[in-house]
């Protein structure tokens, strides 16, 4: 029996035993799941934060929490200097920037061969007040990265066993080695980032890079000669390069035309590789070597400079592309003279080139232009100034003579010859695009087919054919100067074909885009055309550049002033659009007249204006020519008017001071001050003031800009007694803004 008992204890014993190490076992389990899942927050938290302090502060925040180490420091160590990076200290709600440390040699030695225990810290490293907190057990952990060089975190307990951090240690150098690695991480993407830039940098420079290099390899080659080896590496390292230059490579015998070279490139663009073929028949497809061929020159210079590159241009028939060759000799791997070429493509070089020229060529002509169009409206304008003369005292002697008086006749004459006189000084001002008039939305094509028939009657022998578009954009045009320009082209076909032909008039509508828009130099947007084509002669390409130029003709001096489509093209210009011409020697010609279209509505014609009856009134005349002064006077004082005159604006400006009058006849172009001037300063003065803008141009942009501000009308220059009288008699009404 107390065998059996002593048997039945020994069970026991031994069963309680495996029950203590399976409940070890247990505890150890948890404690290791208990440090994953720690080392999983402790990750987590700091994944998406990229600053280094907030990543140590946040790591060693968690540990502190999660494994009640009061105190916690990483700190850096710079020679013989101590300095806390980071700190969290659990008893405190204050920010911590670690105590002072000052850690002994002996003690600084051991850590720096790994982890370091010390039962009681205190007075050790720590100086500092401990009345708040008395540091006792403490671990600390060396460790370097890139952001700290040598660096350590100190693991700081109120306890004086080190037991429980002793068994925290594998768990604390996996956090600071999460933490060191997570630092890490964010330099090397720095760094990464830096490098990105650098090579982005070094891409951009990369044809530049691949000239210096390309030269340094052939020093390379002429140096490295004396062995077959070193000739062979730099012969390699040659191709990579070579292979990587975005032109044609390539080395051909001299004396034979053998291609013993090609880059890949060169391959590639003609679909082979042609190595161990004549040049000439290879390259060029022909029989025997090119005319052209620069091998003997290359021998020649070579003897005298051997650093000579010949450079020069071709055009490859086969591909249709433009080259730019450099041509050196060279030697042979066997030593043998060799040629070298370069051959880049600078097809979209030369297009550029062509394009600026011919860009260059058309601001040269709109320069020429402008120059004579400001020429020809100066003209026009002192004409008109002297027609204005000579029309009102032709107008003042017919208004004191009788139908039947002898001077009747011969005055209506001189008047009709003038008013021809004004249709020349109106092509003039509509080349100078100063001929602009009243303009008004209207439909092109009651324009196009009224001018086609008014011309058919009178050229019985062509036959004239229409093709409208039906819904044909409106536009907003001076209609009496576009019917000039559709008559004018008329014409100029007519005379085109002097033994009768066909004429073909066409509206479209048409869109211009960008690129066009440039070329044409017109806005891009919507526009309606009119195509004026006829059966005629035609003209070659030396004519057609100089058609616009004024006073050009290739008609005889009877039949043309070489005017007409001058001042077409300075009227449709003046309407911001462009006319175009296409022709062909025997093929006859083809005008495009291209005008903006509007968006607005068609308005109803207003009703003429009734015979213009004599006034009463002082009117104030300030122009700057004598003879409108002159004349102007004695009209206005037939039609029953007082006159005052100024021979300039600030003349005119002291007499309106001294005594305003019912109306004011102000010409537009005067030396000093302007006539814009001068209105401006009337109205600052009177806001009511009547005034009426005369001028020997036309209606411009600036004086549109006045006539909209309240102006009561325009004096086309030269004007008639009735034309006068009848302008007076409006421009005084009361319902005139």
């Amino acid at each position: 029996m107390p065998k059996q008992m002593h048997d039945l204890n020994n069970k026991i014993s031994t069963f309680q035993q495996t029950i203590r190490v399976l409940e070890e076992e247990n505890i150890q389990l948890s404690e290791r799941a208990e440090d994953a899942m720690l080392l999983g927050l402790v990750s987590e938290s700091i994944q998406d934060l990229h600053n280094p302090i907030e990543i140590i502060d946040q790591a060693i925040e968690r540990i502190s929490i999660l494994k009640n180490i009061p105190y916690i420091t990483c700190a850096r160590q710079n020679l013989e200097t101590i300095e806390a990076v980071a700190t969290f200290a659990s008893f405190s709600d204050k920010q911590h920037c670690g105590y002072p440390l000052d850690i002994p040699s002996a003690i600084m030695e051991e850590i720096s061969k790994g982890p370091y225990f010390i039962s009681d810290a205190a007075n050790l490293i720590f100086k500092s007040d401990k009345t708040i907190f008395k540091p006792g057990a403490t671990l600390i952990i060396p460790f370097s990265s890139r952001f700290i060089v040598s660096g350590f975190f100190i693991f700081a307990t109120d306890e004086r066993e080190t037991t429980r951090l002793f068994g925290m240690l594998s768990l604390l150098s996996q956090v600071v080695d999460i933490t060191i690695n997570k630092l890490d991480n964010q330099e090397l993407i720095k760094e990464l980032q830096h490098l990105t830039k650098t090579l982005e940098v070094r891409v951009a420079e990369r044809t530049k890079a691949l000239l210096r290099t390309n030269e340094k390899l052939k020093a390379e080659i002429r140096e490295r000669k004396q062995s077959e080896s070193a000739l062979k590496h730099a012969h390699e390292r040659f191709t990579n390069v070579v292979n990587g230059i975005d032109a044609h490579v390539y080395v051909c015998d001299i004396s034979n035309y053998e291609i013993l070279f090609m880059n890949k490139k060169m391959k590639e663009d003609f679909g082979d590789n042609l190595e161990g073929q004549s040049c000439f028949r290879a390259l060029r497809q022909e029989d025997a070597p090119c005319s052209f061929c620069r091998n003997t020159k290359l021998i020649e210079s070579y003897e005298v400079n051997p650093d000579n590159v010949s450079t020069w241009e071709a055009y490859h028939w086969a591909s249709g592309k433009w080259y730019l060759n450099r041509d050196r000799i060279i030697r042979w791997d066997d030593d043998r003279l060799v040629k070298l070429q370069v051959a880049s493509d600078i097809t979209s070089i030369k297009k550029a080139e062509k394009e600026k020229e011919e860009l260059n060529k058309r601001l040269l002509e709109a320069q020429k232009m402008e120059a004579i169009g400001t020429l020809a409206g100066g003209v026009a304008h002192d004409f008109n100034n002297l027609l204005t003369g000579i029309l009102g005292i032709t107008s003042m002697m017919l208004d004191e003579v009788d139908q039947d008086h002898p001077h009747f006749k011969n005055l209506r004459n001189i008047e009709e010859f003038i008013e021809n006189a004004t249709g020349l000084t109106k092509q003039l001002l509509g080349f100078a695009r100063k001929g602009k008039y009243e303009t008004s939305v209207a439909d092109i094509n009651t324009i196009v087919a009224s001018t086609a028939e008014l011309f058919g009657r009178t050229k019985k022998e062509i036959i004239i054919n229409s093709s409208l578009a039906p819904n044909l954009w409106l536009a907003e045009v001076d209609t009496g100067q576009i019917r000039q320009v559709l008559l004018n082209l008329y014409v100029n076909s007519w005379q085109a074909m002097p033994n009768g032909g066909e004429l073909l008039i066409e509206t479209h509508n048409r869109v211009i885009l960008k690129n066009e828009a440039q070329t044409l130099q017109v806005e891009q947007g919507n526009y309606v055309a009119i195509d004026v084509s006829d059966s005629g002669v035609g003209m070659d390409s030396s004519i057609l550049p100089h058609i616009f130029d004024p006073f050009f003709t290739t008609k005889e001096r009877e039949r043309g002033t070489g005017l007409g489509l001058a001042s077409s093209h300075g009227i449709i210009r003046n309407h911001m659009g462009a006319i175009e011409a296409t022709s062909a020697k025997g093929k006859g010609s083809t005008f495009t007249v291209l005008i903006p279209a509007s968006s607005k509505h068609l308005s109803e014609s207003p009703e003429s204006s009734k015979s213009a009856e004599y006034g009463s009134g002082t009117v104030l005349l300030i122009d700057d020519e004598l003879i409108i002064r002159d004349v102007g006077s004695k009209m206005l004082r037939i039609l029953g008017y007082d006159v005052e005159v100024a021979h300039n604006g600030q003349e005119g400006l002291d007499k309106y001071y001294q005594q305003p009058a019912d109306l004011i006849i102000l010409d537009m172009i005067m030396p000093g001050m302007s006539g814009t001037e001068v209105f401006k300063k009337l109205r600052t003065y009177d806001p009511d003031a009547k005034i009426v803008l005369s001028s020997g141009y036309s209606l411009d942009t600036q004086t549109e800009e006045l006539m909209a501000t309240g102006c009561r009308g325009f004096l086309q220059k030269p004007f008639t007694l009735s034309q006068l009288a009848e302008m007076l008699k409006t421009a005084l009404a009361k319902n005139v803004v």
